[in-house]
């Protein structure tokens, strides 16, 4: 199955998950590696510890097919197994800064994990939509989306 169908099938966010690759690989965001690609290759003077795009592209998909496989309930677990598994294969270096918390600096990922699980549970009781947004400072579309497949005991 694809990674990111496999992602949004079990209710996840492929845009988080497609980050942690990223940062746990290389030390960046997707974003910020796509833009070091883009603005480095093909230039003589590189980083000696630069990863080419062929390369790096190559690895996160070895990651995605691994997580796929590997996937027993805990996805964290399944990326960091695959990833470590991908460094070794694709001998990559260690990353400078691996700083998790970077991948809620995006404005449109404000809500990590356990956050998505407490508004899933306080809904579920009964606690409003918009209560909800208000307590984690989102939309109330984003409350939304999140609990769209949650029962309320109320």
């Amino acid at each position: 199955m694809p990674y990111a169908r496999f992602i949004a099938e079990i209710r996840e966010s492929p845009a988080y998950w497609t980050d942690y690759t990223y940062i746990k690989l290389f030390g960046k965001l997707a974003s910020e590696m796509r833009l070091e690609w883009e603005t480095i290759d093909g230039t003589p003077r590189i980083a000696r510890n630069h990863i080419p795009e062929a390369l790096g592209l190559e690895a996160v998909g070895f990651v995605e097919r691994m997580t796929t496989e590997l996937y027993t309930g805990n996805l964290s677990e399944a990326h960091d197994i695959s990833i470590n598994a991908a460094k070794r294969k694709y001998e990559l270096p260690e990353p400078e800064d691996v700083n998790i918390d970077r991948l809620f600096e995006s404005k449109t990922r404000k809500l990590n994990p356990q956050q998505i699980k407490k508004i899933q549970n306080d809904y579920a009781m009964g606690v409003s939509l918009k209560e909800l947004a208000k307590r984690f400072e989102v939309t109330v579309q984003a409350i939304s989306y999140h609990c769209k497949n949650v029962k309320r005991a109320i």
